[in-house]
């Protein structure tokens, strides 16, 4: 078990990391707009952000990768898209707050502690 951000943190950081990836989509948008041949790729680190999102919250079914990657950070998601219990559950992650709180559900059950994710009066405080 280790530090986790703050929901308020990492929907931040997931709503950097999708405009950065969307800074090359609208680059290459301009070559389109002229009548251009060309495409640029700029490097943007964020599948090295991924994986130290994965391995911080202990995430092994990859839900980082497959909400940002898959899912579009959330945009193709619809309800009954991803359940619990065979479908009886559905389980949202069409916002960055949505993946957050799946994550820390899935940390609350995997030790047992409903402390998990809880913030405290520092935690409120920061920035």
């Amino acid at each position: 078990m280790g530090n986790y951000y703050s929901k308020k943190e990492f929907v931040k950081l997931l709503n950097r990391l999708e405009y950065i990836d969307s800074f090359n989509d609208k680059l290459n948008e301009l070559f389109a707009d002229y009548n251009e041949d060309g495409f640029v790729i700029l490097p943007n680190c964020i599948c090295e952000c991924v994986g130290m999102l994965e391995w911080m919250y202990e995430d092994d079914g990859q839900w980082i990768s497959y909400y940002i990657f898959e899912l579009n950070y959330g945009h193709y998601w619809k309800p009954g898209a991803v359940t619990y219990s065979e479908g009886k559950e559905d389980i949202p992650l069409g916002t960055p707050d949505n993946l957050w709180d799946f994550l820390i559900r899935n940390l609350r059950e995997k030790y047992k502690d409903e402390t998990i994710g809880v913030e405290t009066d520092a935690d409120t405080n920061k920035g």
